[in-house]
């Protein structure tokens, strides 16, 4: 039986939402779990391979802006070959937010996540997937890779704690 999770997670103003999703069935988490496998080796193999390469005087700091401008770029990159906005939803099919399901199927709700929802709230969408990954994945990441999610949700609040002073984020609600 698939069991259900949830979790409140902040917009880009700060107000909670609450989230619930249900676990993915195994055969559409083993696909999905290579996909992101894919998606994922390219991305470590752009960290480590760029903390290999600096040279020791460069100091950590380099090391780590070269890093993770090399691992954003493949992360587009192989996420645009998934087919971008269109991946990212197979992972909200089961989402509700505050009692609100987002479907892939009905046209005006679709339209309603992606406009009011997600407009200018990428911090909220990167902690919402995250969180949906450790749901479902946690026992494969979290013990094959280490805290490779901890890390990811880490990366996503400081995204949202950035969101939190961004002119364009503040004027898009008034």
């Amino acid at each position: 039986m698939l069991r259900t999770h949830d979790k409140v997670i902040p917009d880009v103003m700060g107000e909670d939402h609450k989230y619930r999703t249900l676990e993915l069935p195994a055969d559409k988490g083993f696909d999905l779990a290579t996909e992101i496998m894919e998606i994922g080796s390219d991305v470590i193999g752009k960290l480590s391979k760029s903390f290999a390469e600096q040279p020791e005087e460069a100091g950590d700091d380099v090391a780590d802006a070269i890093a993770i401008g090399e691992a954003m770029r493949a992360l587009a990159i192989q996420l645009r070959k998934k087919g971008g906005s269109k991946f990212i939803r197979v992972f909200l099919k089961d989402v509700v937010r505050d009692k609100k399901s987002f479907s892939p199927n009905n046209v005006e709700n679709d339209k309603h996540w992606s406009f009011n929802v997600y407009s200018a709230n990428y911090g909220e969408l990167i902690q919402v997937l995250a969180w949906i990954l450790e749901v479902n994945f946690r026992s494969f990441f979290g013990g094959y890779l280490g805290n490779l999610l901890e890390k990811g949700q880490e990366m996503a609040e400081t995204m949202q704690e950035g969101d939190s002073g961004n002119p364009a984020a503040e004027s898009a609600t008034i």
